[in-house]
């Protein structure tokens, strides 16, 4: 027997101990799975830090229930309290499709069969880089960027991630980033990130994450060291980013690209991790093409996923270097922009959250459901039927 034919049998061992078949696709057994999601999402930077649910079907719903405004009044002996009713609202996860083809060469198939540990090897070698094509694709991701951006990665494009799905975006026209003192411009925005933050859900600031991009990050550092105290000694010493008023500061390299993108450029992000969602479906399928006269072989993987917001308002997207009329960085429709009313009712929130009389119309529509959820089934009084954000526009 050919070394060769050694080395490729090895394959062939490992191969069948890390997938089991299902209906002729080939799935990662779930101690595989669990370390590709790990290898994947160990050196990204919001990824990592989101709450994760592992989807057994194409489509998780993820319910909010609470109460809005106060429950407790006086106690009288011949009055009956007033009855609290608990508001529903929902966000949606959508299982979509992301296809890598990864090619292995034989001479680095010989190198780390004998090392031993093939398996690891494999599963590490392309959850690295799929790691970090996931985390732009969940946290860049924007359905409308194409316009603007021509040239953009179809990636990109594909459907709404965080940063669009976020209800909350202040830009260079905000009065506080453009009146921003030289030497100040980071804090000044992180102020201004926090004033938009909704003020009762302020209370715990630890659970709360300010996200820059390695930019931002450094002159943030930079702004904190120019003080004259121990703090902003160990801040250019140390590379400390001190908190901004008890809030946690991250440096997101993922973020560095939204600066080559127009209309969304220069983004910070301010969030409880909690509050991030992503959906990767249970079965993440390898599928593997021997090509002989090229000496390597093909791996074939397929994951599906979604990202979403438990509750969309909860995050403020500051985006210094664009004005408001010029972004691109909000989608304009998302599904969580329909809050149910606990009546079989669905309401169109605007993207301030709220149910104003705008005089614009649509923002006052309201949707009644003929299905529990699917907006395509949504009948309208009004003139406009949105999308859901996850590529199904409403009927």
């Amino acid at each position: 027997m050919s070394e060769l034919q050694s080395i490729m049998d090895k394959v062939e061992e490992s191969y069948k101990s890390m997938v089991i078949d299902n209906f002729g696709a080939s799935v990662l057994q779930p101690g595989y799975f669990d370390k590709y999601v790990e290898y994947a999402t160990r050196d990204t930077s919001i990824l990592v830090d989101a709450r994760q649910i592992i989807m057994d079907q194409q489509v998780v719903n993820i319910d909010r229930t609470g109460f809005t405004g106060r429950i407790l009044e006086p106690g009288r002996e011949t009055r009956v309290p007033k009855r609290a009713k608990p508001e529903v609202r929902q966000e949606r996860l959508i299982a979509n499709e992301l296809v890598a083809d990864v090619a292995i060469t034989d001479q680095a198939l010989r190198r780390n069969i004998e090392r031993g540990g093939y398996e690891d090897t494999l599963i590490n070698m392309m959850a690295a880089q799929a790691g970090a094509d996931w985390e732009s694709y969940a946290v860049l991701g924007n359905r409308g960027l194409a316009e603007e951006n021509p040239e953009i990665d179809p990636l990109l494009t594909e459907q709404n991630g965080w940063i669009a799905k976020c209800r909350n975006h202040i830009y260079s026209d905000d009065t506080e980033i453009a009146g921003a003192k030289q030497g100040k411009e980071v804090q000044t925005m992180l102020r201004s990130m926090l004033k938009h933050y909704p003020q009762e859900y302020r209370g715990d600031r630890r659970s709360l994450v300010y996200y820059l991009d390695s930019d931002t990050f450094d002159d943030y550092v930079e702004e904190v060291g120019e003080r004259p105290t121990i703090a902003g000694d160990d801040a250019i010493s140390n590379y400390i980013a001190r908190p901004y008023k008890g809030i946690e500061i991250r440096e997101a390299p993922v973020l560095n690209e939204a600066r080559d993108i127009e209309g969304v450029g220069t983004t910070a992000m301010l969030v409880n991790p909690d509050n991030l969602v992503y959906g990767i479906f249970e079965n993440v399928t390898i599928e593997r093409d021997r090509n002989v006269r090229r000496r390597l072989t093909d791996f074939v993987l397929t994951m599906e996923v979604d990202q979403a917001f438990e509750n969309p308002f909860l995050c403020v997207c500051a985006h210094p270097d664009v004005a408001e009329e010029d972004s691109v960085a909000e989608a304009e429709s998302d599904y969580s922009n329909f809050h149910h009313n606990g009546k079989g009712t669905y309401e169109y929130i605007n993207k301030k959250g709220y149910l104003p009389d705008t005089g614009n119309g649509p923002h006052n529509t309201r949707y009644d459901a003929t299905h529990d959820i699917d907006p395509s089934s949504y009948t309208t009084s009004g003139t406009v039927t949105p999308g859901n954000g996850n590529g199904q526009d409403g009927g």
